[in-house]
């Protein structure tokens, strides 16, 4: 309640709401007491606003202080007014509570109902129809041609020119896809570049001549004999290496490729090439048997958690932490990188063209003919091809020094197993480091007369620990990039 006191007539009052005239003499010079909750002996309720007030003695008051109209004694004290809320509604069927089995689907039962639920069969069976393209590229540089094949039989050889040297390669677009061809024999899937590349002639898994057009057949049936996915190895039944071993994703977000300050890519390069290391590996598995418990020794003696399913994907995974130890590798500019490639393939093509029994008489100068017609793909650009050039005509004199066709191909193989400690140019790496070198000659030496598994530890154990990039030349190379993937 408001209080208030006239300065007229002296007289007091309160009201429910904010007054503009005294109530006795109905003049507006009043002041206000403040605000508190009272209760006085006499009630009024004026009919016209319904606002309340409490007089301090028994005098009638003339008018309303709030909207200066006529009072009506509503006796004291006054009870509250109660509004007036609209009547309950009515059902025409007893209501009833809402129990757990009726009312409203909750939202995943409501989104079931517009769209099926695929149940957990239904989605293996559709994983397991899904077939899976691997893209592959032929080593020989007089094809290098790329394809696509299916991933339950895979490629091995190119289908194209027949040469076994072929790559996998990870150029995104592995997933599934659409094949071409078929064969007939092994049921090979295959999908090719038909706007670039002729159709090709052979089966890329069996060798077989003759490809059907018919692949959706084929596919069908493929489809229903796929078995359960496995994670991609690099080692067949024999624990021997069938496929390039890749960088982990991991790996590549630890030790990411960068431009040089000229924008140039830099990419991650071995000391010890990989070819090598995958050709010890061989060597040591090759008429041995290979137990979980000799890979689980190895793995343990590199620093590796054991947590496989089978040993196939145990010895993937020690090939991959070899592949990517941080000591073996460094980034380097990758036009030379690609360069050093194209010669060793082509070196190495060179070895196995002249050693044919119908070659046996081909001169030395015939060959290095050839060798100065090496050649990078088109596509990898003319800053390769440039430096491809370059490193030939280096080493010119190196192979015009061969007094006969077997000491050439000594050399030429040679240059093609240390390709990528001879042609470096990084300072600190390749044949300025002596570890480099050691290790390269035990790995070579392993090959032609591999040891025991334990043996086999010794010299892994030795190669993960090896120093073999110069601080300097990392640093070097870390400072000149500008930017990091």
């Amino acid at each position: 309640m408001y209080i208030y006191r006239c300065k007229v007539c002296g007289g007091g009052w309160c009201s429910s709401r904010v007054s503009i005239a005294c109530p006795y003499c109905t003049r507006r010079n009043f002041e206000s007491m403040g605000f508190e909750e009272t209760s006085g002996t006499h009630c009024f309720q004026c009919k016209h606003c319904l606002a309340k007030m409490e007089g301090q003695d028994a005098s009638q008051p003339s008018s309303c202080p709030v909207c200066a109209t006529d009072f009506e004694e509503a006796g004291a004290p006054s009870s509250p007014i109660i509004p007036q809320l609209p009547p309950p509604p009515t059902f025409s069927k007893k209501f009833r509570p809402p129990s757990k089995r009726s009312g409203s689907p909750p939202r995943d039962d409501v989104r079931a109902s517009k769209r099926p639920r695929i149940t957990e069969g239904e989605r293996k069976e559709r994983q397991l129809g899904r077939l899976v393209c691997v893209t592959y590229q032929c080593l020989r540089l007089s094809c290098a041609r790329r394809w696509a094949s299916d991933d339950k039989h895979g490629s091995h050889r190119c289908p194209f020119c027949g040469a076994n040297k072929i790559q996998e390669i990870d150029d995104g677009q592995r997933g599934a896809f659409e094949p071409q061809l078929a064969c007939s024999g092994c049921q090979c899937l295959v999908c090719y570049n038909a706007e670039e590349d002729a159709a090709p002639d052979s089966c890329p898994s069996c060798g077989e001549q003759g490809l059907s057009s018919e692949s959706k057949n084929y596919k069908r049936a493929l489809q229903r004999t796929v078995p359960t996915r496995r994670p991609t190895v690099v080692v067949d039944s024999n624990y021997k290496t069938c496929h390039r071993i890749n960088f982990r994703h991991a790996f590549k977000q630890q030790m990411p490729t960068c431009r040089d300050l000229k924008g140039r890519w830099m990419h991650r390069r071995h000391v010890i090439p990989q070819h090598l290391l995958r050709e010890v590996w061989d060597a040591t598995v090759t008429g041995k048997h290979i137990s979980h418990k000799k890979l689980e020794a190895l793995g343990n003696a590199l620093g590796m958690a054991i947590e496989y399913k089978s040993v196939f994907e145990l010895a993937t995974s020690i090939l991959q932490t070899l592949n990517e130890n941080q000591n073996n590798l460094f980034l380097g500019p990758g036009i030379p990188n690609s360069a050093i490639g194209a010669i060793g393939n082509a070196l190495m093509d060179l070895v196995e063209k002249y050693s044919q029994p119908g070659a046996a008489g081909t001169s030395v100068a015939t060959v290095i003919a050839e060798i100065k017609q090496i050649r990078a793909p088109a596509h990898w650009g003319g800053a390769v091809q440039a430096e491809v050039h370059k490193l030939i005509q280096e080493h010119l004199p190196l192979f015009a020094s061969a007094t006969s066709l077997d000491e050439l191909q000594e050399l030429m193989e040679d240059v093609a197993d240390t390709a990528n400690l001879d042609f470096d140019t990084t300072e600190g790496l390749g044949p300025k480091n002596a570890q480099a070198m050691a290790l390269y000659l035990k790995f070579k030496a392993w090959v032609n007369a591999p040891g025991t598994w334990d043996d086999f530890i010794s010299l892994m154990v030795a190669f993960m620990h090896a120093d073999m990039v110069d601080s300097s030349s990392s640093s070097s190379s870390s400072s000149s990039s500008e930017s990091t993937l």
